[in-house]
């Protein structure tokens, strides 16, 4: 069965064919890396999945660190956060924090759980299997979970000379989640889901 790829430098087509878990494919015309089979993607896959859905909860309802001054103490949860800002009417901040934080990150988990749970299964032949591989492409570049915790760390740094500030575990399982959705660029191969889509 052809194997077209376009090759990512200089678009040449290229027939690579069907290869093993840990090959890499090259351009025969720049030399560049066209495709790399990832080693064990789909257990490894289900694994960073769940564990991120078992964080995904507490990241979101638990509060991720309380502040301490003059005689008060203020925390607040990744969703009380949003509330806040729908509060202060800083409506398409709340928007965006919401989308990306929170509704992008629980779609990429629980996409990539299905796909992977059902790949080599007649549900590959449903055209909703293929609408949720469609989908994952689209939501993927809308999580940014690292931007949110680029944010904490800045108001850690600024707060941490005004106030008392302690760690909630909030923190630490947005942090789980945080290493978990990465992960999932590591471990999950497209590549391969749609090559097998095909063949079915």
């Amino acid at each position: 069965m052809s194997h077209l790829h376009a090759c990512h430098e200089c678009d040449l087509l290229i027939d690579i064919g069907s290869i093993s878990e840990g090959q890499v494919a090259g351009c025969p015309r720049c030399g560049c890396e066209v495709i790399r089979r990832k080693i064990d993607a789909i257990r490894r896959t289900k694994v960073v999945a769940i564990s991120g859905l078992i964080f995904f909860v507490p990241a979101i309802f638990m509060p991720l660190m309380a502040m301490h001054a003059v005689g008060r103490a203020n925390s607040a949860s990744l969703l009380e956060c949003v509330e806040i800002l729908l509060q202060t009417e800083l409506y398409f901040v709340a928007l965006i924090v919401a989308l990306t934080s929170i509704i992008a990150p629980l779609f990429k988990l629980t996409l990539t759980l299905y796909i992977s749970c059902y790949f080599d299964t007649p549900v590959m032949q449903h055209p909703y299997y293929r609408k949720a591989v469609l989908i994952y492409h689209k939501i993927d570049s809308w999580e940014m979970l690292e931007v949110f915790m680029m944010g904490i760390l800045v108001s850690i740094i600024k707060l941490q000379a005004m106030a008392v500030l302690t760690f909630g575990m909030g923190l630490v399982c947005f942090v789980g989640l945080l290493l978990c959705v990465v992960a999932l660029r590591v471990t999950f191969d497209i590549e391969q889901i749609w090559e097998r889509i095909h063949e079915h």
